[in-house]
């Protein structure tokens, strides 16, 4: 006698609360108000086998794809760090007003689309950018669009 098993997913269509809890062992991740372990890959590539390895989490370092990126993590039960590229000192002045607000006013943008996604866990701002970068205008930039992304 074969017997067949029918699961259900349920799938949240909403923003799902991320926290970070204080308890007796120290900050916790919470996510939906449970405790929340990351086990993930830094890429998209690989999502469904990430998923059947028993992975629950992926990196993104930019959001060219971030809407196809959420949908196909949230398809796999997947959560995501949506990275956001930020300017490199090789091409990018953070003491240049002008690059500053097109940077800001991207960051804004991408983050005003996806917030509400199911699938966010977390905001990744820049990916390396401090490197030999020792410019105190960047971190006040950074700072700031640190403090943006918060609100």
């Amino acid at each position: 006698m074969l017997t067949l098993l029918a699961a259900t997913i349920v799938f949240q269509s909403g923003p799902i609360p991320v926290t970070i809890a204080q308890t007796a062992s120290g900050p916790q991740l919470m996510r939906g108000g449970k405790p929340y372990f990351i086990q993930g890959a830094g890429g998209t590539g690989r999502m469904e086998e990430l998923a059947r390895a028993g992975g629950n989490s992926v990196r993104t370092w930019g959001a060219d794809n971030a809407q196809a990126d959420l949908d196909d993590a949230h398809e796999r039960g997947l959560t995501v760090m949506m990275g956001i590229w930020l300017g490199h000192k090789a091409y990018f002045d953070y003491s240049n007003a002008e690059q500053n607000a097109k940077q800001e006013a991207m960051v804004r943008d991408i983050v005003t689309k996806h917030k509400d996604h199911p699938a966010l866990l977390l905001w990744g701002l820049g990916n390396e950018f401090e490197i030999d970068n020792d410019n105190e205008a960047t971190w006040k930039a950074i700072e700031s669009l640190c403090k943006l992304v918060k609100s």
